[in-house]
């Protein structure tokens, strides 16, 4: 018990000699408080997500969300569709959609036998290279299509996949 040493209390906290910030005190508290009415719901942070301003139609057929969009689609090569031929597991699956027409303005991807068919849809900045790579879930195997707004006219593509797992339940 000799070896032990005692360390006074005063010892271990800050150092007394250094100034203190009374900036630093103010800074805490209202970091505090802003915490606490975000935390409350008092106050709304912006999301990151984009809002529509036009949403679609909640349609539960492809028909209906082609209506929605624009009317009849032209198919063409300007847009292509890459799945894969064959997933194992349909809550996680690759899709990308690529558009070479000029001033692309939106693109929809829509899973034709979900029970919800619109998987995303997507708003391209002007300037923007018109390319979205995403993972969607697919219940079962069938098609895959891809709708893209371009010059005031409604462009598709479409791609099967054969899913051995259904990701939607």
């Amino acid at each position: 018990m000799a070896n032990k040493r005692f360390i006074p209390a005063h010892a271990c906290g800050p150092d007394s000699r250094s100034p203190s910030d009374p900036e630093r005190r103010t800074r805490l508290v209202q970091g505090g408080t802003l915490m606490g009415l975000v935390a409350c719901s008092l106050l709304k942070v912006p999301s990151a997500g984009a809002r529509s301003p036009d949403p679609l139609p909640s349609e539960s057929h492809l028909a209906g969300i082609v209506d929605a969009f624009g009317g009849i689609p032209v198919t063409g090569d300007e847009v292509r569709v890459t799945v894969p031929a064959t997933v194992d597991d349909g809550a996680l699956v690759p899709v990308s959609v690529e558009s070479s027409l000029p001033d692309t303005r939106e693109i929809l991807i829509v899973v034709e036998k979900n029970p919800i068919p619109l998987a995303a849809r997507i708003r391209i900045p002007e300037g923007t290279e018109a390319f979205v790579s995403m993972r969607i879930k697919v219940a079962e195997s069938g098609s895959i299509h891809a709708l893209v707004r371009s010059g005031g006219q409604v462009y598709t593509a479409s791609a099967r996949t054969k899913v051995t797992l259904g990701g939607c339940s």
